[in-house]
């Protein structure tokens, strides 16, 4: 047998809609009712009981719509391409919101259920009895507002997601290859089907190249820096392969160079005066303009779908540490 306890509120009677849900909980089964001092509408509190529960698990029930939403949308969004440029925890933070929206898909449910079983089962009180007259609990004189959430912010951000993940980004100087039955490059904003895997790919790669020929004691060396730009006109071009191929093509003629520089040493000279001639040597602009004509050839020898828009070639001093660093970035 299920109890539950009225009480008189300025004469009307009140329930707590907290022990009358556990009255719907209980199931069909007896009902004992005792009221706590005089009291008439017994049937009207246990409708507006019924009633601050129904607005309540319908607020909640809208509330976990909208978690549900924005846990999904923000999932999808995470898919976007340029998110992925743009934050390397990208999977942990979309883990989080799927999670979010497993929760609020739970919630609804749950809060669908409550609904159903209000509506499945009605109690009605088959035992009154008088009890010891005592005041309401403060619970009964608090004004229950039960607001209504909004699901605008939730769909909002679907929306976007949707949208978002149907357009493709691109530009002249960062194509995008798109991967939909048959892969294919757009160089401008283009609209596609939601979802579809795109990738931008940069079409001018502007780097910088060091080799270096002598050390001056442990500390310093006198390298050949190149800086280029290349014009990939095929956007599967392996830019990185590229970038270390020409490195390689700058090794070796900076080797070749400066060894016939070595050869040329006169025999007076040592120390930091052979260092000073290999730098004065390797600096002369007909070898400068030599290595930027060797490394145009045999570019356009090797790519064909790429061009070397222009490549200048210095020769600078710098600080052991400075190329220790330019190695450890091209690892």
């Amino acid at each position: 047998m299920k109890v539950v306890h009225f009480y008189s509120k300025k004469g009307r009677a009140w329930v707590s809609p907290g022990d009358w849900w556990s009255v719907i909980q209980h199931g069909p089964d007896t009902l004992k009712i005792i009221k706590h001092g005089f009291m008439y509408g017994i049937s009207d509190a246990i409708l507006e009981a019924q009633k601050i529960l129904r607005d309540m698990f319908r607020a909640g029930r809208t509330h976990a719509v909208g978690v549900a939403l924005m846990g999904f949308g923000l999932a999808f969004f995470m898919e976007w391409p340029i998110i992925h440029l743009m934050l390397e925890i990208r999977r942990g933070i979309q883990a989080l919101c799927l999670i979010s929206g497993l929760i609020g898909l739970f919630n609804v449910f749950r809060h669908s259920l409550s609904l159903r079983a209000m509506k499945k089962y009605l109690p009605f009180p088959d035992d009154v009895q008088e009890g010891i007259a005592s005041p309401p609990p403060p619970g009964a004189y608090r004004e229950v507002k039960i607001s209504k959430p909004k699901l605008n912010t939730s769909i909002f951000i679907v929306l976007l997601a949707l949208v978002l993940n149907s357009v493709v980004f691109a530009t002249y100087k960062t194509p995008a290859v798109v991967w939909a039955k048959e892969p294919y490059v757009v160089s401008d904003v283009s609209v596609t089907y939601p979802w579809v895997k795109w990738e931008q790919r940069p079409r001018i790669v502007e780097g910088l190249l060091i080799s270096y020929f002598t050390m001056i004691g442990d500390a310093e060396l006198w390298v050949v820096k190149a800086e280029y730009s290349v014009d990939f006109r095929d956007p599967y071009q392996d830019i990185e392969e590229a970038d270390r191929w020409m490195g390689n093509v700058l090794n070796y003629f900076v080797d070749a160079i400066s060894t016939q520089i070595q050869i040329s040493v006169p025999a007076n000279l040592e120390g930091d005066e052979v260092v000073e001639f290999m730098a004065i040597n390797m600096s002369v602009p007909d070898v400068m303009q030599e290595i930027e004509k060797a490394l145009n050839n045999w570019f356009s020898q090797k790519y064909s779908d790429a061009k070397l828009q222009w490549v200048k070639v210095t020769v600078e001093k710098i600080k052991v540490s400075e190329y220790q660093d330019y190695i450890r970035d091209r690892q």
